[in-house]
């Protein structure tokens, strides 16, 4: 049965309707009952008019579920085109069928190949990756399907290289490079998805043509799915165990200091990272908070943090002396008699001079502004008015000792009274050298130790220091 050439616009339609429901080019056939032939053909890239036959088509085995719902579609057709004859509509119900059964190959559900980023409740992650190794895997497990995959690429470069597995991997490969998954979060938020939550997957599929031609069809195109399956994690003490020494936590405050990034390891191994803040400028009793860092979420762990931070008090750490009045009575009095047998030790080993007595007058003290990369942090600078006898001549003038660094430890100042300056060069001693002036005795000339004012000590000894360091003075002392 031929029908008549005034119906061609019925058969577009059909064509159409078929095409926007299946995403694939419709095989329409007019069948010749008395020839066994085709009569007419909707052309289809390498299908020609004539080629198959009731033997032929006999041969194709029908999936039932796919054959009803293109049926119901192919029903909702005709009650919408009335015009259509009933001898008609039957002819191109059948040749829809027809075209269906010889188009179809095999269908793949693609949303059971996207993976969630994470397994745990409350933090799902969807971006939609695929999971193209498995895909690929499954997709080859169809015969007819494994035997196109190979025969496409039997001419790929190398190809005698290649064994079954090896074509698996380059049907991964062009998964890879021609799916995506756009991601559409109906109910949740990205980062919190939990069990209940829905999300809807669309596939964006850019070389329809090769899938076709292996067979494989991806129905549906997009799908809504709701999560689950995600397991409940267990809330625990990120911090767990971590102490200020794991902060790695140093120096001498003002200026002590932690690593600005730490680490802890969770029950499974899992490290996680954290930064510190502050890590500069401490001293005992400050604090430090230590916070989870935002991109290191866990999410490939059953485990979220009791809390994202914790605050540790800086404790344990060496300090500078930073005012006079944390050097007691006892301290002072140490670095005065040290100061003292300098000068009588100096004296001692110099003819020219007699006894040297000094007598403490006052103490400047400078501390650094800031942290001071290879230089002191602070200074005890102990004045003292001294006599010398110079050949035979008394002499008055203003002389000091210094010591650098005085820390306080246990509550106490702390000086290293073996490390100081002094006006009173020795090779018994460390010194800055012979500070002095000449003075003139007789006919000879000698070098007189020490400053004829306080003045000139502050000046040189204080004021040099002052850009940066602060400086304190005990009462009664000169400072500008």
């Amino acid at each position: 049965m031929i029908i008549a050439a005034e119906r061609e616009e019925t058969y577009e339609k059909v064509y159409k309707v078929w095409k926007d429901n299946t995403g694939r080019e419709l095989l329409s056939i007019l069948w010749n009952e008395s020839s066994g032939q085709c009569a007419r053909v909707f052309e289809e890239p390498g299908i020609q008019k004539g080629e198959l036959n009731k033997e032929t088509l006999n041969k194709e085995k029908l999936n039932t579920d796919e054959l009803k719902n293109t049926a119901l579609k192919v029903v909702n057709f005709f009650k919408n085109n009335k015009k259509v004859t009933g001898v008609a509509a039957g002819v191109i119900c059948l040749l829809i069928i027809i075209g269906f059964v010889l188009g179809r190959g095999k269908s793949f559900d693609f949303a059971n190949y996207v993976n969630l980023e994470s397994s745990i409740n409350g933090h799902g992650r969807c971006d939609g990756n695929i999971d193209y190794e498995q895909f690929a895997e499954d997709i080859m497990k169809d015969s007819k399907i494994q035997e196109k995959v190979q025969e496409y690429f039997k001419n790929y470069p190398l190809a005698e290289a290649y064994e079954e597995d090896d074509y698996e991997y380059l049907l991964e490969d062009k998964l890879e490079s021609n799916l995506d998954v756009t991601v559409d979060i109906k109910k949740g938020t990205q980062g919190e998805l939990k069990n209940g939550d829905k999300v809807k997957l669309t596939l964006v599929c850019n070389n329809k043509k090769f899938f076709q031609k292996m067979g494989i069809h991806f129905s549906p195109s997009s799908k809504t799915i709701t999560i689950k399956g995600l397991k409940d994690a267990e809330t625990i003490d990120y911090f767990d165990g971590m102490t200020l020494e794991d902060l790695g936590l140093q120096g001498v405050a003002p200026y002590g200091k932690v690593s600005s990034e730490v680490s802890n390891t969770l029950p499974d191994n899992k490290t996680i990272s954290m930064t510190c803040s502050p890590s500069e400028g401490l001293s005992n009793g400050d604090k430090v908070t230590v916070t989870i860092d935002s991109d290191s979420n866990n999410e490939d762990v059953a485990y979220v943090p009791k809390s994202k931070s914790k605050t540790f008090t800086v404790k344990g750490l060496e300090e500078y002396v930073i005012k006079l009045e944390q050097i007691d009575k006892d301290i002072m009095d140490s670095i005065v008699k040290q100061a003292q047998d300098a000068a009588m030790s100096y004296a001692a080993q110099n003819s020219d001079y007699g006894t040297v007595e000094l007598t403490p007058i006052g103490t400047y003290l400078l501390t650094a502004k800031e942290e001071i990369d290879g230089g002191y942090y602070n200074k005890v600078i102990v004045v003292f008015k001294a006599k010398s006898t110079i050949a035979g001549k008394q002499i008055e003038n203003y002389s000091y000792i210094s010591f650098t660094d005085a820390k306080m430890v246990d509550g106490k100042a702390v000086v290293d009274l073996g490390e100081y300056h002094s006006p009173y060069e020795s090779s018994l001693f460390s010194t800055e050298g012979g500070e002095g002036y000449d003075i003139v005795i007789g006919d000879s000339t000698y070098w007189a130790k020490g400053f004829k004012s306080i003045e000139e000590l502050f000046n040189q000894k204080v004021e040099t220091d002052v850009e940066a360091h602060n400086v304190e003075a005990s009462e009664g002392l000169y400072k500008r």
